[in-house]
């Protein structure tokens, strides 16, 4: 990850502590509010159960959709295509399906995302490189049984 994606994590978590707290202070203070603390906004529509998401150095993202499919925001627009070249045989049931996208500490070089997905009861990491429209050279880089969470860490270090 990235510095401004570490942030952007931050600030949602910031976020979504800060407007429940923000509630329950106005609801204890006996205040009363036509309008809440919070804006929603609608960044996307289209969208079949979105997943998860890695913003792109030029700010567009790469959002995962639960039931196989890997989309992209182009300046908050959905592209009407998927990603080609992603994962095959996703688990498309339950809890499983198409999970986590990161992208490597060094995409901007490598060009490198990382997806978390299932295949049956085993949790597979994908590996593959990402041109601006589609996935090539994919490869299954770990298998996992029972499913188990993978990430980066600050230093770079894949987990």
């Amino acid at each position: 990850m990235n510095d401004q994606s570490v942030a952007r994590l931050v600030a949602w978590n910031v976020a979504l502590v800060t407007v429940p707290c923000s509630l329950t202070v106005a609801a204890a203070a006996g205040e009363q509010s036509i309008e809440p603390p919070y804006r929603v906004e609608v960044v996307a529509t289209g969208l079949k159960f979105p997943w998860s998401l890695a913003f792109l150095p030029n700010g567009d993202a790469l959002v995962t959709e639960k039931f196989g499919e890997l989309r992209i925001l182009r300046k908050g627009v959905l592209d009407p295509a998927p990603v080609t070249g992603g994962p095959q045989n996703v688990l498309k049931e339950g809890d499983s399906g198409l999970l986590d996208v990161v992208l490597d500490p060094a995409f901007e070089t490598n060009h490198t995302v990382f997806i978390t997905f299932n295949e049956g009861i085993k949790e597979q990491n994908h590996r593959a490189k990402f041109d601006g429209a589609s996935l090539s050279g994919g490869k299954v880089i770990f298998r996992s049984t029972p499913a188990a969470e993978w990430f980066f860490c600050r230093t770079g270090h894949f987990w």
